[in-house]
């Protein structure tokens, strides 16, 4: 009959088990230890001023990557700002994890709401381009000419002023009771040198063309005057942009508005 035996481990043997046991161990305690320490549970102090002086704070940030550090500086100004406004600022026991979480969700709101607004003026800005030609459709602006008097004293004019006729062809077969848009005068560049608001309730007939004479008042300090003084007629350019169109059976066409 066959008989077991139960060996004994070597001395040698046993140092190599309890090598590998107290190894086993260790290995616990350095994974027990790296995970209590993650930096990214290091509670933040509510006073931002004291972070620069605070080591273990900047212990654990040091740890963090570039991203990480550069969420955690826009969530600090972004809190630091809103103190300074009356705001809460960091909400006690907030971690530096959370912190970074809570501005890069504020981030993606931003891009969100960025990305929106651009839509929205994609759709706007080609709603104008429609309403645009088709209002140009109905009435063409031209200028006639541009003039500028000067001061007389003698004539009892006591004022300088710039003259401007303007032409407008009714396009359609319905009479415009009146139009109303923006004069738009540039140098021969194409840069704007200025802008006035024009409002013309005269009757335009159907098919016609009137001509329309005012006048501009002239400011010798302010530099858009003084240049559209100095600039020749031939070399500059006219621009009409439409607002409202009334005509006199009531339909009404209006530019959206940015």
């Amino acid at each position: 009959m066959a008989m077991n035996y139960l060996v004994a481990p070597q001395p040698n043997q046993r140092a190599y088990m309890n090598l590998i046991k107290n190894g086993l161990i260790a290995i616990i305690l350095v994974s027990s230890i790296t995970a209590c320490t993650d930096p990214k549970d290091t509670v933040l102090p509510s006073d931002i001023s004291t972070w620069e002086s605070n080591k273990n704070l900047k212990n654990s940030v040091q740890k963090l990557t570039d991203e990480e550090k550069k969420l955690l500086a826009a969530y600090a100004m972004r809190a630091g700002l809103s103190t300074a406004f009356g705001g809460k600022g960091i909400n006690e026991g907030t971690t530096i994890g959370e912190a970074i979480n809570i501005q890069s969700q504020w981030l993606q709101e931003q891009q969100a709401q960025k990305a929106k607004q651009e839509a929205l003026a994609a759709e706007l800005q080609k709603k104008q381009l429609e309403k645009l030609k088709e209002m140009n459709s109905f009435l063409t602006v031209s200028l006639n000419s541009l003039g500028f008097q000067p001061s007389n004293a003698q004539k009892g004019q006591y004022q300088d002023y710039f003259t401007i006729e303007l032409g407008f062809k009714n396009n359609t077969d319905k009479n415009i009771s009146g139009a109303k848009g923006i004069v738009i005068l540039k140098d021969m560049f194409g840069e704007v040198i200025k802008t006035i608001n024009l409002s013309n309730d005269n009757n335009i007939p159907a098919k016609q063309v009137m001509t329309l004479s005012g006048t501009i008042d002239y400011n010798q300090f302010i530099d858009q005057d003084k240049k559209l003084k100095s600039t020749k007629f031939e070399k500059l350019q006219f621009e009409w942009v439409p607002d409202v169109y009334i005509f006199e059976n009531g339909d009404k066409f209006v530019m959206p508005q940015s």
